[in-house]
């Protein structure tokens, strides 16, 4: 009975990882069509800078890609 629930786990959290991957190829390809309708510099504010800073940050070296890619 233990190992039918550690399958039905594993089942749970491979199709959550899917769905989550699929949303972020989602997001980073709205963000590529959003980004080449703007100027090449977009002027950020203190507030928000720091605001990027507070939540890239969690993200470690992921975040490179995420901005780069």
């Amino acid at each position: 009975m233990k190992n039918l629930y550690h399958r039905l786990l594993l089942l749970i959290a491979g199709s959550t990882q899917k769905e989550l991957a699929s949303q972020i190829r989602y997001l980073k390809i709205e963000n590529d069509v959003l980004r080449s309708k703007l100027p090449k510099r977009v002027p950020v504010t203190e507030k928000e800078r720091n605001k990027l800073v507070k939540f890239g940050s969690k993200l470690g070296k992921a975040l490179g890609e995420l901005v780069i890619g």
